[in-house]
């Protein structure tokens, strides 16, 4: 929300009996919290597997050595939202943050280091759950194999850095024992997001990541939105000032006065007076609704005082 406040300076008109008064606009922060729009987990315990039913789903090695040579089975966390209708137009992002919420882990588990890369390619969540680690993926569904199968493949298995998904991270955390971890923001995640609102064909979200070198076991469960408790992304978002608001006015004749200002799309603008700016009590004269298009309102006031003082202000917002 904008906050008005009054300037200092009193802007004298060109005829000495009437002051017109224009608001000045703050900008102020808003943040927003939003639920994802598609999460999974591949997992190459289970490579042909699709994991996108699960209330909750594995990130890091688990305890088996794949190949005895130190690859750990692994869980990595695909992750999705939609900006579309989140933000108002014209909206930049200062901050991004991610919470994610750790159900459980391994006894006796390690800390994990987890890092969120921006995806490069589409993939797809699906609906599989039946165990703990899934159920065959379907046509159309992800899993460590395929990004989306009978479709595409990930360029390796597990996705492919540089291909997949960015070589560097934009944003890390460390998680442990159950609870809710932060991810806190970067100027990179701040910029995947802001770009996705500008693109949003380009919006294919993170991967989580564990960060090598990894120990066995460190593995965590980690809530999806299926279980209610999915990774939840915040935004910190300012708008952009409107122009300045400043009020016109011209005497006519017979005590008619013309008043007018510029509107911009999307806000409920009333003028109003008042007789005495030092301690004025503002009245209401008319108000105006600027819906698509910017406007030049125009309104009339007709009074027989010498001295009567007019402002402008933003009383509400329309869709």
């Amino acid at each position: 929300m904008q906050a008005m406040r009054l300037p200092a300076i009193w802007r004298k008109l060109r005829f000495p009996l009437l002051i017109a008064l224009a608001l000045d606009l703050e900008i102020s922060a808003e943040t927003i919290s939003v639920s994802p729009a598609a999460d999974t987990s591949i997992f190459s315990f289970n490579p042909g597997n699709n994991l996108g039913g699960l209330s909750n789903v594995p990130l890091g090695p688990i305890n088996r050595d794949a190949d005895a040579q130190g690859f750990f089975q692994q869980g990595r966390i695909l992750v999705r939202y939609d900006l579309s209708a989140q933000l108002p137009p014209g909206a930049q992002i200062t901050g991004v943050r991610l919470r994610l919420s750790v159900v459980k882990e391994s006894s006796g588990g390690a800390p994990l280091t987890v890092d969120l890369h921006r995806l490069l390619v589409p993939w797809a969540e699906g609906s599989a759950a039946g165990s703990s680690s899934g159920t065959s993926a379907t046509s159309g569904q992800s899993s460590w194999q395929d990004r989306i199968k009978g479709t595409a493949a990930w360029s390796s298995p597990g996705a492919k850095a540089g291909t997949d998904y960015n070589t560097t991270f934009s944003g890390s955390t460390v998680v442990d024992n159950a609870g809710t971890y932060t991810v806190a923001s970067t100027p990179e995640l701040i910029a995947d997001v802001q770009a996705w609102i500008a693109d949003p064909a380009s919006n294919q979200g993170w991967i989580l990541l564990p960060r090598a070198p990894m120990i066995k076991g460190s593995a965590k469960r980690i809530f999806t939105r299926e279980g209610g408790n999915g990774a939840t992304l915040e935004l910190t978002y300012t708008l952009p000032p409107p122009p300045e608001l400043r009020l016109d006015a011209k005497r006519i004749a017979d005590g008619r006065i013309e008043l007018h200002f510029h509107g911009e799309p999307g806000n409920i603008y009333e003028i109003q007076f008042a007789s005495d700016p030092v301690v004025p009590v503002w009245q209401p004269l008319t108000n105006f609704i600027v819906k698509l298009q910017p406007a030049e309102p125009l309104a009339t006031d007709v009074t027989d005082l010498d001295h009567r003082f007019y402002r402008v202000a933003i009383t509400g917002h329309v869709d």
